[in-house]
This record gives C-alpha cells, sequence and structure tokens, in this order.
C-alpha cells in the first residue's frame, strides 16, 4: 500500500489540513504541534479506533476540534480512497464510512471490504499506522505490541478452530484471550463439575435374586397372572350358575304348586297349536297390510289427478277472452266482427278443452270414491287380522307362563341339590385362588427389586458416562490449551526470526546489531561497532528498524517512524538513506523547531506542523 494524501477536517485541533505524502514523507514540529495527530488521522480513518480513542478509552468526541460538532478524515492511496466521518450535527448522521467503489451505507460493511484491500485487521493497522515506541517499553509491553503485528499462520489455527468450534484466532492477542478463557472459565467448570461427580459417585447395585435371572422372574410373574386370570374366569362361571340355581329356586318356590301330567301335557298342546296359529295368520296380515298400504296409495294418486285437472280446467278458464255484448239490431257489425276473429276461434277451442277436462273430473271423482272405498275395506281387513294376531299372541304368552311356573315349581327341589355341590365348587375355587395371589404377590415383590436395580443401574451407567465424558472433555482442553500454547510459540518464534532477521538487514549498513529478541526479556543486541552511539539514538535506529521489518513482513508496505529526540545531522542523513534503501513508503515524525528542510535531499518531502495563537494546527510543506 502506498498513501499519497490524507485531509484532516476538525481533527484535534486541525479545521482543514489537506497533506500529501511522497514515497518519504518527513513530520517536523515542536512539541504539542500536532504531528501525532496526523498519525492518529490516519490509523482512525482505517480502523475508526487510534491512541488516542483506544489506550485512554475515550470516545471519539475527544477527536473533535474546540468549537466543532463533527470530524472527518479522508485518505487517497493506490489501493483505495475512504473517508470516515463522526458528528453530532445537523445533518451528520452519526458514524459514516464511505470507500470510493462501494455504493453501500453500511459501515461494517465498508470496514470489512477496507480490511480486504489493506490487507490488515484493526489491531495491525492501528499498531503499525498510529505507532507507540516498542523500544521504550518493558519487555510484557513489548510483546503486547508486537503480537499486534505478527499473524498467525492459517493452516495450524484453521484446523484447531474447525476441530474445536473457535470463532476467531486472527492474531496473537486472540489466542492468548482463547488459552486464558479455556484454563479460566472452561477448564475449571469441567473440574469442578469432575469433582462434583466424584463427590456423588454411584455405585452398581448387587444383583437381587442370586441364582434366578431377571427373564425368569418375569417370566413366573406372567405364570402367575395367567393362572389368576383363569381361576378368576372360572369363580365367575360358577357364581353365575349358582345365581341361576338360587333364581330357579325362588322361582319354583313363588310360581304356585305343580299340575297334573294330564293337564301340563294339555297346556304344552294349546301352546303349540297356538304358535301353528299366529305362524299361519303373519303372512296373512302382512299381505293385508301391504294390499292397505297400495290401496292408500292409488287414492293418493287419483286425488292427485283430480287436483291436477281443477288447476288445469282453471288455467283453460283463464285463457278464454270475453264475447262482447250482443247488440239490438239483428246484424251487429261488432259481434260478426269477432265471430270471424282469431279470439274466437281460440275461444271456441279452449271452451272445448273445458268441456273434455270437466268429464274426466266427473270420471276420476268416481275412481277416487271407489278407491276410497278400496282403502277401507284394505284397512278393516288388516285390523281385524291384527286384532287376532294379538289376542292368540297374548294367550300364548300366558300360557307359556304358566307352563314355566309349573316346570320351576316341579324342578326346585333338583335345583336345590345342584345348589349344594356349586357352592362347594366355589369354595375350592376361592381357596386355589387365594394361593395363587400369594404367589402373584411374592412374583410383583421380586419384579420391584428388579426395577429398583434397573433404576439404579440406569443412573451407574449415566454417571460413569458422564464422568467418562467429563473426563474426556478435561483432557481434551488441556490437550487444545497444549496445541494452542505450543503453535503460539512456534508462531511467535518464526514471525518474530523473520522480523529480527530484516532488522538486522537494514541495521547492517549503521554497523549496528545483530538484534535478539526474547519472550521474557524483548528485545536486545549482542555487540555495537566501536564508533559511538548515544543510548537515544540507539533506541531510534532500532526502532526504525522494526517498523521497516513490520512494514516488510506483515506486506503493509508504510512504515511510520515517531522519533522521540532529534538526531544528530550525521545520524539522521546517515538514517534517511537507510529507509530510502528499505522498498516502503516512509511517514517520519520528528520534534524539531528549526523550520528548516532536512538535509536529505530533494526525494523527501516535508511538512511543518504548528499552532497558530489561537490554538489551531497548520501543516505547511517546506522546499529544499
Amino acid at each position: 500500500m502506498k498513501i499519497s494524501q490524507i485531509h484532516l477536517k476538525n481533527f484535534r485541533g486541525f479545521p482543514n489540513a489537506p497533506i500529501e505524502f511522497g514515497d518519504y514523507t518527513i513530520l517536523r514540529g515542536d512539541n504539542g504541534a500536532g504531528k501525532s495527530s496526523i498519525l492518529m488521522a490516519l490509523a482512525w480513518a482505517a480502523t475508526g479506533i487510534c491512541r488516542e480513542t483506544h489506550l485512554s478509552g475515550a470516545k471519539w468526541e475527544r477527536l473533535v476540534s474546540w468549537g466543532a460538532d463533527s470530524v472527518g478524515v479522508k485518505v487517497v492511496s493506490d489501493i483505495a480512497t475512504w473517508a470516515r466521518q463522526r458528528g453530532s450535527g445537523r445533518g451528520m448522521g452519526g458514524h459514516r464510512l464511505q470507500v470510493a467503489g462501494v455504493d453501500s451505507a453500511n459501515v461494517d460493511t465498508c470496514q470489512a471490504l477496507l480490511y480486504e484491500r489493506m490487507g490488515g485487521n484493526e489491531q495491525l493497522l492501528t499498531a503499525l499506522l498510529d505507532p507507540l515506541p516498542i523500544m521504550d517499553r518493558d519487555p510484557q509491553q513489548q510483546k503486547v505490541l508486537i503480537s499486534r503485528v505478527l499473524k498467525p499462520e492459517p493452516v495450524k489455527i484453521t484446523e484447531l478452530m474447525r476441530k474445536y468450534s473457535i470463532e476467531s484466532l486472527a492474531s496473537l492477542e486472540q489466542i492468548d484471550r482463547t488459552v486464558r478463557d479455556l484454563k479460566d472459565v472452561t477448564l475449571r467448570s469441567l473440574n469442578k463439575d469432575l469433582k462434583r461427580l466424584q463427590d456423588s459417585a454411584v455405585e452398581r447395585p448387587k444383583w437381587p435374586r442370586e441364582g434366578k435371572t431377571a427373564e425368569q422372574l418375569r417370566s413366573g410373574h406372567q405364570q402367575a397372572q395367567q393362572q389368576r386370570d383363569k381361576i378368576n374366569r372360572e369363580l365367575g362361571a360358577i357364581e353365575r350358575r349358582k345365581s341361576d340355581l338360587e333364581a330357579a329356586i325362588a322361582a319354583g318356590k313363588t310360581g304356585g304348586e305343580a299340575l297334573s301330567e294330564a293337564a301340563a301335557a294339555n297346556l304344552a298342546e294349546a301352546i303349540e297349536k297356538l304358535t301353528a296359529t299366529i305362524a299361519r295368520n303373519e303372512p296373512l296380515w302382512a299381505d293385508a297390510e301391504q294390499k292397505s298400504k297400495g290401496a292408500t296409495a292409488e287414492r293418493q294418486k287419483a286425488s292427485e289427478a283430480m287436483q291436477k285437472n281443477l288447476a288445469e280446467q282453471l288455467r283453460v278458464k283463464g285463457l278464454i277472452t270475453p264475447e262482447p255484448v250482443e247488440c239490438p239490431a239483428k246484424a251487429c257489425p261488432v259481434l260478426a266482427a269477432f265471430a270471424d276473429s282469431p279470439a274466437a276461434k281460440e275461444n271456441a277451442e279452449q271452451q272445448a278443452k273445458l268441456k273434455r277436462l270437466e268429464g274426466a273430473y266427473t270420471k276420476l271423482d268416481k275412481e277416487q270414491k271407489k278407491a276410497i272405498q278400496a282403502e277401507q275395506d284394505a284397512q278393516a281387513a288388516a285390523a281385524a287380522l291384527a286384532e287376532g294376531l294379538r289376542a292368540a299372541r297374548e294367550t300364548l304368552r300366558e300360557s307359556t307362563l304358566r307352563l314355566e311356573s309349573h316346570r320351576a315349581a316341579a324342578t326346585a327341589s333338583q335345583h336345590e341339590a345342584g345348589l349344594a355341590a356349586v357352592t362347594a365348587e366355589l369354595d375350592a375355587a376361592k381357596q386355589k385362588l387365594s394361593t395363587v395371589q400369594m404367589i402373584l404377590t411374592k412374583a410383583e415383590t421380586a419384579l420391584e427389586e428388579i426395577a429398583d436395580y434397573e433404576r439404579t443401574d440406569q443412573k451407574a451407567t449415566a454417571y460413569m458416562a458422564d464422568l467418562e465424558a467429563t473426563t474426556a472433555g478435561v483432557r481434551e482442553v488441556k490437550e487444545l490449551v497444549k496445541q494452542l500454547e505450543s503453535e503460539r510459540t512456534r508462531i511467535v518464534e518464526s514471525r518474530i526470526g523473520a522480523v529480527v532477521k530484516a532488522m538486522n538487514e537494514f541495521l547492517r549498513p549503521f554497523g549496528l546489531g545483530p538484534v535478539r529478541y526474547e519472550l521474557d526479556s524483548g528485545f536486545g543486541t549482542e555487540t555495537w561497532e566501536a564508533e559511538r552511539w548515544s543510548d537515544g539514538e540507539r533506541r531510534q535506529i532500532l526502532e526504525a528498524a522494526f517498523r521497516v521489518a513490520a512494514a516488510k513482513t506483515t506486506g503493509i508496505g508504510v512504515a511510520v517512524i515517531e522519533h522521540a529526540a532529534p538526531l544528530s545531522k550525521t545520524r539522521e542523513r546517515l538514517l534517511a538513506k537507510a529507509l530510502m534503501g528499505s522498498g516502503c513508503q516512509i511517514i517520519q515524525v520528528y520534534t524539531s523547531d528549526e523550520k528548516t528542510a532536512p538535509p536529505a535531499g530533494a526525494a523527501w518531502r516535508t511538512w511543518w506542523v504548528e499552532r497558530n495563537g489561537t490554538g489551531e494546527a497548520t501543516a505547511t510543506e517546506l522546499t529544499v
């Protein structure tokens, strides 16, 4: 990436400041002039945060110039042109991010596309574009800053993310945070669950019925149930027989005295004759009923025909046209004219039709009267047959009851002897049922013991499964932590090795180095050349070397270097030469009260940053 221009609007004292960058650019000015604000504007435009908001926790309003209600920064580069605005004033609409060529007003969409084009993320771009000096920090702070520059290698990290469903491990800080969460939250929770399971251990129960299996006990219980049900059915049948005998005995005792054999025989013969008579007369009665229904239908048919005839007569009468009143003259022209008219002919036809209908009606009336008489005769015949059947059936019922009463009285003594035998049979069945019920109770107790055993065994099985799963979870989390820590160490070593290598290449013309980096002690150098360098100069040269190395290894290609103190002219020229040969776009910040162009030559663009009497910041390009 190469940045060609930045335009600050109401940003930290800059009311309106367009600044152009070349391949090599220097921002010079006194302390507090606003040089660092330009770097903050670069980072804020790219990510929405900068050191002023990210490190102090301040809100974006902290960036707005005094008296303004909005802030904006526009950046032009070879890969994208974008502008970020924040404001509470009228028409600002909150937060806006516009990227040239992107037809979207959604900030998140534009931000994601901008990161994709720049080849970085929020942490990386903030660390590179708005740098905090790394050489002045302690080892722990150096590690935090360096982790923002280093990107994990995707292959191994992607495998771990896919295997363990981890959402994001795009930076070393996220790896550290994930490891910390796994140790402090997940592993602690799993260990707590493991201890709870171990404290509430469920042992497998002992089988309650030695020598018998669950299948045998269930089969025995089923057989006892079947035997009990069979005995209950037998008891029901015996009790019904006993009830029938008792009813028969009671009926015999209350039915009166028995008939003589001759009287009983005559009564049975009379019942047979009555039954035969009823059997003969029932078809005759059914036939009479059918004839009665047929006569009724004929009578209804005749009545309907008469009604239709009357309706037709009325219709025909309505069609006849009234004739004119006869004139007193012998030859009336009106009558003569009407007699020859179609209406007269139509009247004649309708009158003839009416006479025919009247004749038919007379005939239908006679037929209806005959049908009424036939219906009455058929109904009378059917009623006579029905009455005869009713009387015969009543006589048959009385005779049958009398014969049954005779038989009940005659057999009462026989039933009393059978009742004693049935009662004895019933007592034996009840005793048998009692024995089977005892067996069944024992079988049910055995089944309850089996059910208790199975429930306890299921709990023990579930407990063992939970214990095994939780133990496996602990092992898996520990293994994941181990892999992540191992991968992090490998990434740091390989990436920092690349950064250190690039730093040593940059430092070689200075006769400085070699540089080393230890995770515990931070950056250091093995030896220095005999030529004397002050500690401040060495830190600044190392800072520049780190920024160039970071720009190269990350692929961003822009090295932003902020010097805490001015270098000597010789060191400054030497550093400018090394930076020009680095292959990166260089943006340097120098603190200086000399408003002069640097001695580096025309290849460098120099901007003088200062504040006027009202506190407004301005940037003016100096010429060599």
